[in-house]
């Protein structure tokens, strides 16, 4: 049962030329690595809420209890895969391959409380470990902490990632690669009423002239505010500016985007390690392209892990190929998990817990930290110290935990962005 992934590739043409290139536009000191150094942090969303009796947090069906994947009738079994109880079928080939190969490289985190069952709000919360707006995801902050001398040091690749106060040092390629509406001025974008823009382009001398004039701008607004300005506020102007002409001057999108095609999860994965292993930039996100809100048919979710899991395994064989497996902490979340019972329309619908994976950066894996109830699939107790059940405890892996626990996992101060947050420990001390 394996997956055949070689036609299913972006181009990947210049990116060897990358390192010396973008890789080498240092517009801030660059960080050394070291043994237990910070990490990547790359953040693969399954957008919907997945049904976790399907994959890492397996039930059969039972009289009274939940309805787990075999009232489909498939051939289904929770299998051990290296210390991770995982439900396998014929029916997903690819989530059977992933586990086989890479459990003992894999954490599962079981009984994340989201609290809500708000699409939106969730995102949000197990994204960011946070309810506020302005709170940026765990991806973003492991770039603004870690990865400031990259191009862009935190990639969005199809939109959804939350950047907060961090705009300058993050992109996003857009759901349909619209980024290359900006970068490709010769790229024809028709508007609703049928106007192509852009409809003017400047000319080699009137783009310097402009660059010229945006840098005597600049430069009068930091004489005019003097010490009155903020230092960080100055740096953070500047390094913006400079991102912004390395990513025009560069070719590297240009040459690997298609305009109005979003990727698949398997170009998508392969694109976001070459770009970090080249140093285009330090961490990402990444979207499965689905949407796993089945509500009227729970047949669907076969197919969702099926491409997911096809996905993953991609994308740890590239992060390997690259050389940056052991640098970067891989973390799939989705927002919420589905109700325990099937509704009366065959599908579904919101349940306030999830799980996650976590993968890669040096992580002890073949692990399953927390869990959820046999019936209900309700959060349970457990020591964060651990991560593992507790019933005398009154913690809960909560979304807050649970991001505090993976930015600690990669080197960062937690409780810089989320203060008084309890630290999921249990990932890896």
């Amino acid at each position: 049962m394996t997956t055949n992934h070689n036609d299913m590739c972006w181009s990947r043409r210049g990116f060897l030329g990358l390192a010396g290139g973008l890789g080498a536009c240092s517009l801030l000191p660059t960080l050394a690595w070291a043994s237990g150094a910070p990490k990547r942090v790359l953040v693969v969303r399954a957008y919907g809420g997945w049904d976790v009796t399907f994959c890492m947090d397996p039930r059969l069906s039972t009289p009274g209890g939940p309805d787990g994947p075999d009232v489909t009738g498939s051939d289904e079994q929770v299998v051990n895969y290296d210390g991770l109880p995982i439900m396998a079928s014929t029916y997903r080939p690819s989530v059977h391959n992933f586990f086989q190969e890479h459990a003992s490289e894999t954490i599962v985190v079981n009984g994340i409380s989201v609290g809500s069952i708000v699409h939106g709000e969730c995102r949000r919360r197990i994204a960011t470990g946070s309810r506020l707006d302005s709170a940026a995801d765990m991806a973003c902050l492991a770039a603004v902490s870690h990865g400031s001398s990259e191009t862009l040091p935190y990639l969005d690749l199809t939109g959804g990632g939350r950047v907060g106060p961090h705009a300058a040092m993050a992109g996003s390629l857009g759901r349909n690669n619209q980024i290359l509406a900006l970068l490709d001025r010769t790229l024809e974008v028709p508007a609703p009423d049928g106007t192509l823009f852009p409809r003017y382009t400047p000319s080699t001398s009137q783009r310097d002239a402009l660059e010229a004039y945006l840098d005597q701008r600049r430069s009068q607004y930091t004489d005019r505010l003097g010490a009155r300005a903020s230092s960080s506020r100055v740096a953070t102007l500047e390094a913006a500016i400079e991102r912004q002409r390395a990513l025009m001057e560069s070719t590297v999108l240009q040459d690997n985007l298609s305009f109005g095609q979003a990727g698949t999860l398997v170009e998508q994965c392969e694109l976001a390690a070459s770009l970090m292993a080249s140093g285009f930039c330090h961490s990402a996100s990444v979207n499965s392209g689905a949407n796993w809100d089945t509500h009227t048919d729970l047949d669907q979710q076969h197919l969702l892990y099926e491409d997911l899991f096809d996905g993953l395994g991609v994308l740890v064989d590239t992060l390997k190929g690259e050389q940056i497996w052991d640098e970067t902490i891989v973390v799939v979340i989705s927002e919420m998990t589905r109700t325990p019972l099937i509704n009366s329309d065959g599908g579904k619908d919101h349940w306030p817990n999830t799980s996650a994976l976590l993968m890669g950066g040096g992580l002890d894996g073949g692990r399953v930290l927390g869990g959820s109830s046999q019936d209900t699939l309700d959060a349970l107790p457990v020591n964060l110290e651990s991560g593992l059940l507790d019933p005398s405890s009154d913690q809960l892996i909560t979304y807050g935990s649970f991001a505090a626990g993976v930015l600690h996992a990669a080197g960062i101060d937690a409780s810089e962005y989320l203060p008084g947050e309890g630290v999921l420990h249990g990932i890896v001390d």
